[in-house]
């Protein structure tokens, strides 16, 4: 797929700019994504990184939960704690807990992880964004930035701003939100960097774990 050429320009129309931006985004074949945002007072972190879903890494945490997964094309490696073991097995507390902070190995199309893994999805996250943005286009403005030592537009309204890259590969570089309800940042990197972190070692069998113990529901 052919990367469209350089618009992040202080003076390009801002509806292209986010064109662009969505293309060379959207075009990368991998990306680390980290992510803090206070929502209503609560702490989301979460850090994505890798080629979804080939071969990617997910931490993710929020008051009471946290979440490690490793996704490489047909497996799926899980670290969870109690809660989100509870949350996505229906399973029992005492249960859940002798789970908790070990990992397993499921099947990439077990259905209980289908949603879930699903949103973690870069391009899914990446899609939502840019919907967001070219909807606020009438309100945004533009202005140069450096993000990271890379020069960038920003494209700026009251709720926060999205940089991009001004140069041949627009990608976006930063999001920051100062809303009320929602304050923090997203930050993008990596762009088609290969994917080296290892799998993990000695994890035990999901179906096999869960058989051993009370048969959760998945509905």
């Amino acid at each position: 797929m052919r990367v469209p050429g350089p618009a992040a320009r202080a003076g390009a129309p801002i509806a292209r700019v986010v064109a662009t931006a969505e293309a060379a985004t959207l075009a990368a074949k991998s990306v680390t994504l980290t992510e803090r945002l206070l929502v209503s007072g609560s702490l989301i972190e979460l850090r994505i990184e890798g080629r979804y879903p080939n071969r990617v890494r997910i931490d993710f945490a929020t008051p009471g939960v946290s979440m490690h997964i490793v996704i490489a094309s047909s497996a799926v490696y899980l670290d969870l704690d109690a809660r989100a073991w509870q949350s996505a097995y229906h399973l029992p507390p005492s249960e859940a807990e002798t789970m908790a902070g070990r990992w397993f190995e499921a099947k990439a199309g077990d259905p209980a992880l289908g949603a879930s893994i699903a949103k973690f999805n870069p391009k899914s996250i990446e899609r939502a964004l840019f919907k967001e943005f070219a909807r606020a286009v009438p309100r945004l403005v533009a202005h140069r930035a450096v993000v990271g030592g890379r020069r960038a537009i920003a494209l700026r309204d009251a709720g926060g701003a999205l940089y991009v890259a001004s140069n041949r590969s627009p990608v976006i570089l930063r999001l920051t939100s100062t809303l009320p309800k929602v304050e923090g940042y997203m930050e993008f990197s990596g762009y088609g960097a290969s994917t080296h972190f290892a799998l993990p070692v000695g994890a035990t069998s999901l179906d096999q774990a869960l058989a051993a113990g009370t048969t959760p529901t998945t509905g």
